[in-house]
């Protein structure tokens, strides 16, 4: 997949905006020009999200008039249990099938009051820990959920991802308003300082639209690693052009794609891990970041163990 290295070759790169433990430069790029919804622009234009009738897939219902774009790591709330997006996805006009999720809220298992099958927007994305969790199957995400919770010193009685991160909501916006998005950005580096060990990751998409429309929650996502983790960072330039470079070294491991495109697994070696996801031969998302440690899964935590059917993947 060399158009991957080879877009992000062509981006400028902004002068990082530091903020405490917290970087940030932005890709300066050409738009693609393809016209379509994300996540939650096209909740609120017909797309549908109900059960499925298990834990480890939702239904979707793409009758917004437009392709889709979701990125790995969107959750949305509402069904049985708040649930979040296991893969990147290009969703084709009219799609109407079953999609992998995991479940970020452990402890419930039921509608709540005036609630429906039907899901909505959260507008947010689990941090980075969460989302690369899913690969190693849903107790790890659970246990990912509850290390964060721990982390920022935010409990919920359900376990909820969306309930811990409203908790600290207050120190999130902090580091939201501290960053603004720049014209003509298409993507991001960002660096923290997560307690002495530097995490660097990367957000590319294929116009600056898009990345409007997620930046704040991609701002959120690398926040939840930040917060409580540190006090100060380091990022130039030519670091963030170094770190960049990493995608033409790394093993690309093509999987089936949910919809439309192609859709690949990135690893280098015992540093490295992300996902791209490109359509008709140019990159739509590019992630790539430092490898995180995840937490054994698979163990409930025993106070919500009782009264809650799982289906386990």
């Amino acid at each position: 997949m060399k158009e991957v290295s080879r877009y992000a070759n062509i981006l400028d790169i902004d002068e990082p905006i530091i903020h405490k433990n917290m970087a940030v430069a932005h890709l300066i790029g050409v738009d693609s020009g393809l016209d379509y919804y994300t996540l939650d622009g096209a909740l609120r234009a017909g797309l549908k999200i109900n059960e499925s009738g298990n834990v480890p897939t939702l239904h979707f219902t793409n009758g917004s008039g437009k392709e889709v774009l979701i990125i790995q790591g969107e959750y949305v709330r509402g069904g049985m249990q708040n649930r979040m997006i296991e893969n990147n996805i290009f969703m084709t006009k009219g799609f109407d099938n079953k999609v992998a999720v995991k479940c970020v809220q452990a402890g419930r298992w039921g509608y709540q009051p005036g609630r429906t099958s039907e899901y909505t927007p959260s507008e947010k994305r689990a941090s980075p820990a969460v989302y690369r969790a899913a690969m190693h199957g849903q107790g790890a995400v659970w246990s990912e959920v509850d290390k964060l919770s721990m982390n920022l010193c935010a409990s919920s009685e359900t376990r909820d991802l969306d309930e811990v991160t409203e908790k600290r909501k207050d120190n999130i916006d902090e580091y939201v308003n501290r960053f603004s998005v720049r014209e003509n950005a298409v993507g991001l580096v960002v660096a923290v300082n997560k307690n002495g060990k530097l995490f660097l990751g990367t957000d590319i998409f294929d116009q600056s639209k898009t990345l409007k429309e997620n930046y704040k929650k991609i701002i959120e996502s690398y926040a939840l690693e930040a917060i409580n983790s540190g006090s100060n960072v380091e990022l130039s330039r030519e670091s963030a052009r170094s770190f960049l470079a990493n995608l033409e070294n790394c093993d690309y491991q093509i999987r089936n794609p949910v919809s439309l495109g192609i859709d690949a697994r990135l690893t280098k070696g015992n540093e490295l891990e992300g996902s791209v996801l490109s359509y008709d031969g140019r990159p739509l998302y590019i992630n790539l970041a430092s490898k995180i440690s995840i937490s054994p899964g698979g163990i409930i935590n025993p106070r919500y163990q009782t009264g809650f059917r799982r289906t386990w993947i």
